[in-house]
């Protein structure tokens, strides 16, 4: 049986603060290896993963990251894959700049551990 994209692509959870929107499209709950959510933001606090591996798709607009203490940029089209235990940061993004992120396993809160700043 075919899936229903409209029932998978449903926004299923929203986190919205003054620097972050992320919508979660695919969750654990959904039984798929892997996790989905469309974000748009600023910025966002450093942090790691000691399971999960994610995928940044810039679907609009750029974004400048800091990667272990490595600073990159990626614009409209490019893609990043971050590995479990790198620690990484939004730190600058073109205000309405949008991104995929791509989780493999699904994200869950458990795996979001906060890093020190530098």
């Amino acid at each position: 049986m075919a899936t229903d994209l409209k029932e998978v692509f449903r926004v299923k959870d929203v986190v919205e603060t003054d620097e972050e929107l992320i919508m979660s499209i695919l969750t654990p709950a959904d039984g798929h290896p892997w996790g989905l959510s469309l974000v748009q933001l600023r910025q966002c606090p450093r942090h790691l993963h000691h399971v999960t591996t994610e995928l940044y798709v810039i679907v609009e607009g750029w974004v400048k990251l800091e990667i272990d203490g490595n600073y990159l940029t990626l614009n409209q089209g490019d893609h990043l894959s971050i590995r479990p235990g790198e620690i990484h940061k939004v730190c600058d993004a073109r205000k309405g700049t949008r991104m995929m992120v791509f989780s493999f396993p699904p994200f869950t809160m458990e795996d979001l551990i906060k890093a020190p700043e530098l």
